[in-house]
Order: C-alpha cells, then sequence, then structure tokens
C-alpha cells in the first residue's frame, strides 16, 4: 500500500510540471490581448520654436511636450527627465485630431496613454487616449 502511495507522488511530482507548461504556453499564445496604460502627470505643452521656454525647464529637470502633425498624422513628443540616468528621453506617441485641437500651448497637463498589444501595433508603440489640465 505505502509503495502504491508512493508512485502516485512521484507521478504527481513529474506530470504537474508538465501540465502548468502546457497551461502557460496554451494561455500565452490564445488568451487575449491586453492593453497597458499609464499617466504622464506635470506635462507642460510647449511650441515647437521656443528654445529659451525649453532650455529653462531642461535646466530645471521638468517633463515637456510638443505637437507636432505630420501631414494626417497627429503626435505628441514628450521629453521626460530620468533620474538615474541624469539625462532626457524622448518618447513619442500618436494622438487623434480632436484631441490634439484641444491642447493648448504653455499649458500644464496630465497625459494618460495606452500602449497597445497586438499583431497590428508594435508593442512601443503608444496612444494618447485622454488628458487634463494639471493645476
Amino acid at each position: 500500500m505505502k509503495a502504491n502511495t508512493k508512485d502516485r507522488i512521484k507521478v504527481l511530482l513529474f506530470i504537474a510540471p508538465f501540465v502548468l507548461l502546457v497551461t502557460f504556453v496554451v494561455y500565452a499564445k490564445f488568451a487575449p490581448k491586453k492593453t497597458i496604460a499609464t499617466t504622464f502627470n506635470n506635462i507642460e505643452l510647449l511650441d515647437k520654436n521656443n528654445k529659451e521656454e525649453s532650455a529653462k525647464l531642461v535646466k530645471w529637470k521638468r517633463r515637456y511636450a510638443y505637437k507636432i502633425q505630420d501631414k494626417d498624422s497627429y503626435y505628441l513628443t514628450l521629453f521626460l527627465y530620468q533620474q538615474t540616468q541624469d539625462n532626457y528621453i524622448e518618447e513619442q506617441y500618436s494622438i487623434n485630431k480632436n484631441l490634439y485641437d484641444q491642447l493648448v500651448i504653455d499649458e500644464k497637463y496630465n497625459i494618460k496613454v495606452k500602449y497597445a498589444k497586438d499583431e497590428k501595433t508594435p508593442a512601443s508603440l503608444g496612444y494618447v487616449y485622454d488628458f487634463v489640465k494639471s493645476d
């Protein structure tokens, strides 16, 4: 009777990881794709040609952004200060025309961005889906 229980335990210990692995692979392949969202706070929207204002914000290590229109495409380019590396990174997000027209230069916003993860959109490409005027 004891040998029978030991055999059952051995079988469970060998089969359980295999079943978990197969489950994980099937879920990764057929599960619905997810979207990741984030919010960037206190982004000051500047005119792209206003170099002295952007130089001030770089000196103060503040976040800022530019509105960019390229034919029928609209983008928001964010400049985010990285404290760990002591430099700025530039990130570009697509935005629809309606939101683009609502953004006002020299105002501060909390900008909400989604990163789509599907076959049509690369994981790194995000889009602005909402914004709120910051105080």
